[in-house]
């Protein structure tokens, strides 16, 4: 039989028969012994587990952006993840009607929950996926035994845990798996939360301070604040993973990477610090913290909208394919062309572009954090939440880049009106190079975006997924010298682009360009 379309993946014909063995085993607990029914598990589930880890190590190979068959990696492990979970969920159940079997019930409780929280990690939000969590914890409860220690081999070592903490980690990291953290950076923070169990451990009732709430009889995940009804919930309090935050920030401080050992300790600190940052996001959620909105003010401007990355770039910044460099978001071919990406219909990288239809909207309100546009629904048609989006809101002002975070119906028939926030109005075009440390050569177009830090920490480059993908190393000149850099964690996404952030990896001198005299001599010369 032929293997998965990945790399690494096992033999799909003995996978179909492990299934089959899978299915059978919870039936197989009325017709054997619990301890027969209970070890043939344990083997299956140490299979799949050394099965799961080789394909993770290509997984974790350097990258902004998943590629077509990583991503089929992480659905195929997801899968076999949320199967483990299900037979376990069943055999536990089936043990629940037997007598004398709680301790192999209490086992099975908690490597479902274990797995529930693997499967989330591929991204894989489906809408089951909390009411079946809630279903196991609620076993947990009935046994009276959720707040119990219990020992579990994960990835070849004893890690201490409860059924509360297990529970509370995959509500996390469910929490977590959906924004823009890469395979890698998602496997530190599940790294540390296995460092963090004694944090994770839960209250059966409202704690002090904020708090996460996990309502047992809902399909919804954590939420914030005491409960309203008398429905079973646990508590998730903010301030142990807060301390756990900071303790991990002081290791880094000294010079030290706090994780747990194995492939995980050897990513890269941007990865840490992504995982730290997507962490804290989380943490500023849970206590209502927003940089919320600033104060709006009525405005009636008419002002022309320029959308998608290409068209920013090429219209509003007026970087020209007559100008030097053509405008391109992918490395230029050694015929000058451009090459081809996957991208929407208005953001074709190619040497020309043509003039998009002109956008006329107006300007409703506007503030520090955003504003409200509105416009004729077959002049904003292409424009969809998540779009980058500019326009200057008044003539001479600097050009502003948005993100649009709302679109609805506006009150006057055929019109829509457009919700946006603020990226940066210091926006600049940027001319960069593939380094030739890479042996690759192509010219391509990007936007700087300086941030709110003097210090440089915050800055960032507007540019498409795909030249964001991979850890290339690219060269632009500033003043009299040539940075080298490569882009090392996504700051924001949206549709067909990426804000990153960069690192520099070496400055060196510009060479000094000879003077018209200079080369009339050394053509006399010849």
């Amino acid at each position: 039989m032929s293997a998965l379309s990945f790399h690494g993946a096992p033999d799909e014909h003995g996978y179909v028969l492990l299934e089959r063995r899978l299915r059978a085993l919870p039936d197989a607990v009325f017709t054997s012994s619990p301890d027969d029914v209970l070890s043939e598990f344990m083997a299956m589930h140490a299979r799949v587990d050394a099965d799961v880890h080789a394909i993770k190590r290509r997984l974790f190979s350097p990258s902004l952006a998943s590629r077509d068959d990583d991503k089929s990696a992480s659905r195929w492990i997801s899968a076999q993840h949320r199967r483990l979970a299900r037979v376990a969920r069943r055999m536990a159940e089936s043990f629940e009607r037997l007598c004398g079997v709680n301790d192999h019930a209490l086992r099975l409780v908690a490597l479902a929950l274990h797995y529930m929280g693997e499967s989330v990690k591929g991204h894989m939000k489906e809408f089951h996926f909390h009411g079946g969590l809630h279903a196991l914890m609620k076993m947990g409860l009935a046994s009276a035994r959720h707040h119990e220690e219990i020992h579990l081999d994960v990835g070849g070592l004893a890690a201490s845990c409860t059924l509360t903490s297990l529970y509370f980690r995959a509500l996390v990291l469910a929490r977590l798996a959906g924004g823009g953290l890469t395979f890698a950076q998602i496997e530190i923070v599940d790294a540390w939360m296995w460092i963090w169990m004694p944090a994770l451990e839960g209250a059966d009732r409202a704690p002090e301070g904020v708090s996460w709430r996990a309502d047992l009889d809902l399909n919804e995940g954590l939420r914030c604040g005491p409960a309203t009804d008398p429905g079973p919930s646990l508590y998730l309090a903010r301030a142990p993973i807060e301390a756990a935050r900071l303790a991990i920030i002081k290791e880094f401080h000294s010079g030290r990477t706090m994780c747990a050992p194995g492939d995980v300790a050897r990513f890269s600190n941007a990865d840490h610090f992504a995982a730290l940052d997507a962490v804290r996001r989380a943490l500023r959620g849970v206590r209502h913290e927003s940089v919320g909105r600033g104060k709006r003010y009525e405005a009636h401007d008419v002002v022309e909208l320029h959308v998608g990355l290409i068209e920013v770039m090429a219209k509003a910044l007026s970087v020209k394919a007559s100008d030097a460099p053509p405008i391109s978001l992918m490395p230029m071919s050694g015929n000058g062309g451009a090459t081809a990406r996957l991208a929407g219909e208005r953001d074709h990288a190619v040497a020309e572009l043509e003039d998009p239809s002109r956008r006329i909207v107006q300007l409703i309100d506007l503030s520090d954090t955003g504003m409200s546009i509105e416009g004729d629904e077959s002049d904003c048609c292409e424009v969809a939440v998540d779009d980058l989006v500019a326009l200057r809101p008044a003539p001479g002002e600097p050009l502003l880049l948005a993100r649009v975070v709302r679109r609805l119906p506006a009150p006057t028939g055929g019109r829509v009106v457009i919700g946006l926030r603020r990226i940066t109005s210091a926006s600049q075009p940027v001319r960069a190079t593939l380094s030739a440390a890479d042996g690759v050569s192509g010219e391509l177009t990007m936007l700087y975006v300086p941030g709110a830090d003097d210090s440089g920490r915050n800055d960032a480059y507007l540019t498409s997924e795909e030249t964001a993908d991979g850890r290339s190393l690219f060269d632009t000149s500033v003043g009299e010298d040539i940075f080298t850099f490569r882009f090392n964690r996504v700051r924001e996404r949206g549709r067909d682009w990426v804000m990153a952030g960069f690192e520099i990896t070496a400055v060196r001198a510009a060479p000094v360009k000879a003077t018209e005299r200079e080369r009339f001599d050394r053509r006399m010369r010849v």
